[in-house]
């Protein structure tokens, strides 16, 4: 039987996240998925937890790596699945159908949907993704990678995660597949997962380089006339002026 989705989980000393993540897993109601764990040579818990859970973990490894988006690049090549999905440590589907009701949607080169964001007190806060990964809506946002299930072709064909960024590579990658190659998009109106707002790219510290780093993603993939291009055109969407007439048009005759 083929696998669909290659579920790749990354892990560096977060014992507990690691568990939460693997019993949300395995509390899929579908079961032909192929599981990976990326763990960056933990000294904590970790490491016997994934000995104690390899009735459902198809591959594992504990080596140090060179960051986030290394050992992202570790599971996404050794994930076998037409789909690679990244469900990092702590982070958990958002029921147990996610996988079910997520495979008949598997039709373009990255499916995405929504994300459930837990703070540290437990509270959760649904968040929308966007209808459509056009320019203007990933130069102001991104697609929650968390969410997204991308063919494992386009890391063979456009190149896999930048391991130079420290917080931005996966925004990078789409950036680079969607508007660079031209990768298809399938939004999904369900929510994917739930993720734990205490990660790198959500400390307040980090706010900084993760602006520069998505400012890095569209210089690498285009040159300086072409992001002048998307500023200004992003510019107008968001103008008042635009906005009012895109009212006003809905009143006037064809």
């Amino acid at each position: 039987m083929n696998i669909p989705v290659s579920i790749v989980t990354i892990n560096y000393n977060n014992g507990p996240g690691l568990q939460k993540t693997i019993e949300s897993v395995k509390a899929q109601s579908l079961s032909c998925y192929e599981f990976i764990v990326v763990d960056g040579g933990s000294n904590d818990s970790s490491p016997g937890i994934i000995k104690s859970n390899l009735d459902i973990i198809s591959y594992w490894l504990s080596e140090k790596d060179n960051g986030i988006y290394h050992a992202m690049n570790k599971g996404a090549r050794k994930a076998s699945a037409e789909y690679i999905m990244f469900l990092n440590s702590g982070d958990v589907f958002a029921h147990e159908s996610v996988l079910a009701n997520v495979l008949p949607s598997l039709q373009a080169d990255i499916v995405y949907g929504n994300i459930t964001a837990l703070d540290s007190r437990g509270i959760k806060t649904h968040l929308k993704s966007f209808d459509e990964a056009s320019i203007h809506n990933l130069w102001v946002s991104t697609i929650w990678h968390p969410t997204a299930f991308t063919r494992k072709s386009l890391f063979i064909k456009n190149g896999f995660f930048n391991e130079s960024f420290r917080l931005a590579g996966d925004y990078e990658f789409f950036v680079r597949n969607i508007i660079k190659h031209d990768a298809t998009t399938k939004y999904i109106n369900q929510q994917i997962t739930a993720f734990d707002m205490g990660g790198a790219s959500n400390k307040q510290d980090n706010k900084y380089l993760l602006d520069q780093e998505r400012k890095l993603a569209w210089k690498l993939n285009f040159s300086d006339p072409l992001i002048f291009l998307f500023e200004n055109y992003v510019r107008m969407l968001r103008s008042s002026e635009y906005q009012w007439g895109k009212r006003i048009s809905r009143f006037l005759p064809l």
